[in-house]
């Protein structure tokens, strides 16, 4: 980080992911001044244990969890999108915001690519594909990375690697993202779509993505890093599979329907979620 780049405040969306946060976490967290990682109760002990070892080794920098079910509420399968939106409610939508996936890895050297940013702008690198990760994993050289190709949907600013400002104008009322998504995809094509492209920039260094796109929409399915696969892989690929066939042939919102769930578009928060269930108590 230089004098020049503006402290960064990352959220990162890890359930069943800590092999490899565990690895990128480490490597990535010099850029950020704030990091929360976002996950529900199953997998907190593991993301506790992560952030405990990088507290530390850096105390200067800020490390926390947010443990939430909202993930799964009203029929959702892997809801990431209502679960963030409801952390940045209880965290803060100040300054300024990387949303960072789990499985990315930041060049160690941005070398002032994000000196000087703009309100106004959405900013995010683009994305080599290392689709085929062999075992044991180790991350490779940098100067490596360039043998890994550039993902396809070169057209959009994706939510593996989104930098803003709070204060954005471009930014709607909240919640920013759509939270009526069964799963973790969709929201963040929306998302980008609120600036104009000449606002959309791609800053000068690209992201390294472990492991294949699109396959954890409904959940992990990928391989972890130790080789092993997800007990439930052969289900969450099934519904990624059925969900591209759904929308075959179906033109603008109507192709996504069948991934939508009946809620309120709404701000909330575990706060608000929690005296729900306190008056449901109460009633029952």
């Amino acid at each position: 980080m230089t004098p020049l780049q503006p402290k960064l405040r990352a959220f990162i969306v890890a359930v069943d992911y800590s092999d490899i946060l565990a690895v990128t976490l480490p490597y990535n967290q010099h850029h950020f001044h704030e990091i929360t990682v976002i996950t529900d109760q199953a997998h907190e002990p593991e993301i506790l244990a992560i952030l405990g070892d990088l507290d530390l080794k850096d105390p200067d920098r800020s490390f926390g969890v947010y443990t939430t079910d909202l993930f799964y509420r009203d029929g959702a399968t892997f809801n990431k999108w209502r679960a963030l939106e409801a952390c940045l409610s209880d965290f803060g939508r100040h300054g300024w915001i990387t949303f960072l996936d789990a499985d990315i890895l930041w060049p160690q050297d941005l070398q002032g690519a994000l000196d000087n940013l703009q309100v106004g702008k959405l900013y995010t690198p683009e994305r080599l594909m290392m689709n085929t990760v062999e075992v044991p994993f180790f991350i490779p050289p940098e100067p490596e990375w360039s043998q890994y190709q550039v993902h396809r949907n070169k057209g959009e600013w994706a939510g593996y690697s989104q930098i803003l400002n709070g204060l954005d104008r471009a930014l709607p009322k909240p919640p920013w993202h759509e939270i009526d998504w069964e799963h973790a995809g969709g929201a963040d094509s929306f998302f980008q779509n609120h600036w104009e492209s000449h606002n959309k920039i791609r800053p000068d260094f690209k992201v390294l993505h472990i492991g294949p796109a699109g396959e954890n929409w409904f959940g992990r399915s990928s391989m972890y890093l130790d080789g092993s696969l997800p007990q439930e892989r052969g289900i969450r690929l099934s519904q990624v599979q059925k969900m591209w066939a759904a929308r075959r042939g179906k033109k603008g919102r109507e192709k996504f329907a069948g991934e939508k769930l009946s809620i309120e578009h709404r701000e909330e928060s575990v706060n608000d979620n929690i005296r729900q269930e306190q008056k449901k108590a109460t009633e029952g």
